[in-house]
């Protein structure tokens, strides 16, 4: 394998680890809120970063990041 190839794994690898942080970052978030009973707020997320920063900051899931850029 060539160093090049090497990195091309390892960049896959992270990528497919951050998916999956980000993804069980978002499950825990919609859990809490729904233990708060705040369902009917959860389609808000996709809607509003700023909302989701809000959430995830009162719930304190931190490291996840919301920008689009980061995706």
């Amino acid at each position: 394998m060539t160093f090049g190839e090497l990195l091309d794994e390892e960049r896959k690898e992270g990528h497919a680890e951050g998916l999956a942080e980000g993804q069980n970052r978002l499950l825990t978030l919609i859990n809490a809120m729904t233990a708060d009973d705040r369902t009917a707020e959860i389609l808000r997320l996709a809607e509003d970063e700023r909302f989701m920063e809000e959430m995830l900051a009162r719930y304190h899931i931190i490291g996840f990041i919301c920008e689009a850029s980061n995706v």
